[in-house]
């Protein structure tokens, strides 16, 4: 597993992060405030949104960008919006307050509506928690807590049942490059944590192991109050329905009010020279007999004609899509 994790980190390392939507038409007008806190429910494909110390939150969908509902939950007041998350494993809403003693639990449904009469209050002052400044769950249902005063990461696995009273507990020391470490998300894909430090707009991206794969400047993106963060599914339809990119929530008043964010694999000058030399260059260089490799059935010129012309396409369009990517 640890030979995995280090072979993924040198792979995120050559990627630098990129802006590829924000929602505009749905906070630009000003009816809905900017957002401070922002889940994500699988089952219903869509965010949850929070302004800051309300209890009044949007649903909006992950695709379209529209509002599909407004609810008021009843929370206690010392559940901060930016201490939300959703447990995609349990179905669950979790909500930690500022001190770090109290979790919130409300229970969804099938379809991820959630189910306010089943909220119930949970005891964690054994996690000792000074200063909850962001919390995130990964696919298993594993909740992690970042302690601001302690500048640690709290992992919490539950038990099978999903309860906490008798979970397994374990700390992550947060590097001292990250001085004011203030929001979290974990990445189900890479199995890495991300943090923001503040005021600085720095992404860093984490190991299990507490070492820095990555830092990323998020304040050439145009996000000029980064709040929570999230990673869900990409919102363009054409991508592999694996691949995720990272929401923040903007709380910048008139902002795009959600962030899509996306990694881009960065190239070498060289390699993209290299790329454009063998698409401009279209004369044929080689031609190989292919009745070495052929049965005499298949029609050999015709074969060679295709595999060339399919060559050439293939080239023409990654250039493409890698030149679309650079210039968007």
């Amino acid at each position: 597993m640890i030979t995995t994790f280090i072979y993924q980190f040198k792979i995120m390392e050559n990627f630098q992060i990129s802006l590829i939507r924000t929602f505009d038409d749905v906070f630009g007008n000003g009816e809905i405030p900017s957002p401070t806190g922002l889940v994500f429910i699988p089952k219903a494909d869509a965010f949850l949104t929070m302004p800051s110390n309300s209890s009044t939150t949007t649903g909006i969908a992950s695709i379209e960008e529209e509002v599909i509902a407004n609810l008021s939950i009843d929370l206690p007041a010392s559940i901060q919006a930016v201490n939300m998350t959703f447990d995609p494993h349990f179905n669950r809403l979790l909500g930690l307050n500022s001190s770090g003693n109290q979790l919130i639990e409300i229970q969804a449904d099938s379809s991820g509506n959630l189910n306010q009469s089943t909220q119930k209050k949970i005891d964690v002052k054994f996690l000792g928690i000074k200063n909850a400044r962001g919390i995130s769950v990964a696919s298993d249902g594993t909740l992690y807590v970042l302690d601001g005063t302690a500048k640690e990461i709290i992992r919490l696995k539950p038990s099978a049942d999903g309860s906490f009273e008798e979970s397994t507990v374990a700390r992550i020391e947060i590097p001292s490059k990250i001085n004011n470490p203030r929001r979290i998300a974990f990445n189900s894909n890479t199995g890495n944590l991300h943090i923001t430090n503040f005021p600085q707009q720095e992404l860093f991206e984490l190991s299990q192991q507490d070492e820095i794969v990555a830092v990323r400047d998020l304040s050439t993106l145009g996000i000029r109050q980064p709040e929570s963060l999230v990673f869900a599914p990409s919102g363009d339809l054409t991508d592999d329905p694996n691949q995720l990119s990272l929401y923040v929530a903007d709380s910048a008043p008139n902002s795009g009010g959600i962030a899509e964010l996306s990694w881009v694999e960065l190239v070498e000058a060289s390699q993209i020279q290299s790329r454009a030399a063998v698409t401009n260059n279209s004369s044929l260089v080689q031609t190989i007999n292919t009745s070495q490799f052929l049965p005499a059935s298949f029609s050999q010129q015709g074969l060679l004609i295709s595999t060339f012309l399919i060559l050439c396409i293939s080239i023409t369009l990654k250039l493409i899509k890698y030149s679309s990517r650079i210039n968007g």
